[in-house]
């Protein structure tokens, strides 16, 4: 008898994409229970690029040509390490270069692709739980970056109601190093403010600040997001235990 498939949405910017170099990538030994939902509408094997499938139509919304790899993988394996009863489908859902207002709620653009594509995977599984990544955008402008608090929590509020799951289980990820402060430099105002904001009942933070990162680059190593990934996967594993029932 297959195992129940447990949904996580990855969303947010191009950190959560991936960006990592491709031949630094592990063996993952839990691979065989991951599935990805492509953004061609498919479920295949687990693997970096997290959803991007060579040869398969690819929707304009999220295209990524840059993909590379990322935290999906390694938070998969980790979860399936600590809940091997059940089978991971990872729903990619992230746009690199995006803005907090870019996903408003609304059923257009990228939070409706979010949405489109949840609830689509869930014919096939049951979600259970967001992952976002972003901002790196929003320490452009200071006016950005003072609004980013309540656009994450009108967020998570839209998402738990338009997929009908009010306890929705959420990691919001702590913006990591600030390597390049000429071209971010809001960076570590927002960081301060991820680490301090009150976060709704069933989301809590996970940081990639103390990973490091890549010099004069927003964005992290391969080896940062494995760290990063299995950070996200025992922190789903305690949120799953706290927000069952």
């Amino acid at each position: 008898m297959r195992p129940p498939r447990k949904l996580f949405i990855l969303a947010g910017q191009s950190n959560m994409a991936g960006r990592g170099d491709l031949s630094r990538v592990p063996d993952y030994p839990q691979r065989d229970r991951i599935l990805v939902y492509t953004y061609g509408g498919l479920w295949v094997p687990g693997g970096d690029p997290v959803g991007h499938v060579p040869g398969k139509a690819t929707p304009r919304l999220f295209a990524d040509r840059k993909a590379g790899a990322g935290p999906g993988m390694a938070f998969a394996n980790r979860l399936a390490e600590r809940i091997p009863e059940i089978e991971i489908g990872l729903v990619p859902a992230a746009k690199g270069g995006t803005y907090m207002d870019e996903w408003k709620p609304a059923f257009r653009g990228y939070y409706g692709g979010l949405v489109r594509r949840a609830r689509r995977a869930a014919r096939q599984g049951e979600i259970a739980g967001l992952l976002w990544y972003q901002g790196e955008n929003d320490c452009t402008r200071a006016d950005l970056t003072a609004k980013w608090a309540a656009r994450f929590t009108a967020l998570v509020g839209a998402v738990r109601r338009d997929l009908k799951s009010p306890r929705l289980p959420v990691i919001m990820t702590i913006l990591g190093p600030n390597h390049a402060p000429e071209r971010y430099p809001f960076w570590n105002e927002l960081v301060a403010t991820q680490c301090a904001m009150p976060l709704p009942e069933g989301v809590v933070r996970v940081s990639a600040n103390d990973l490091e990162g890549i010099v004069g680059d927003p964005h992290l190593s391969t080896d940062d997001y494995v760290r990063l990934g299995e950070r996200y996967g025992d922190a789903m594993a305690e949120l799953l235990g706290t927000c069952a029932g």
